[in-house]
């Protein structure tokens, strides 16, 4: 950043403050009945070596309890997530004005200008 000490803190205060709204939202979008398993982005999944006996495990009659599995881990995950908030908060709020400048030059490529494509 480098456009002086007080234009630099406002930088920083102003990524902390879009880091604690995305940390929020993301709080708020997953931490509710549904929050992650009717997200297809962001769904868990039986983990790979269930899915590698999983097309069996159905034809034998465990389908419902496959099916249970993936809910019941989803919703751990959705009850988990409201915990996460104070954790966001205690991370952001510890940004350093360094902090913010290595996260901006790595978004971006040079602090204040947009990414080269490199």
């Amino acid at each position: 950043m480098g456009l002086g000490k007080k234009t630099d803190y406002r930088i920083a205060d102003g990524l902390k403050e879009a880091l604690r709204i995305g940390a929020v939202n993301a709080v708020n979008l997953t931490g509710r009945l549904d929050g992650y398993f009717a997200n297809a982005a962001i769904k868990i999944l039986l983990p790979p070596p269930i899915l590698k006996v999983e097309k069996a495990l159905r034809i034998a009659g465990f389908g419902r309890k496959l099916d249970e599995l993936v809910l019941g881990m989803n919703h751990a995950a959705e009850a988990a997530a409201p915990f996460a908030r104070d954790i966001f908060a205690d991370a952001i709020r510890q940004i350093t004005i360094s902090d913010a400048q290595k996260l901006l030059k790595k978004r971006t490529g040079r602090a204040g200008t947009a990414p080269t494509g490199e």
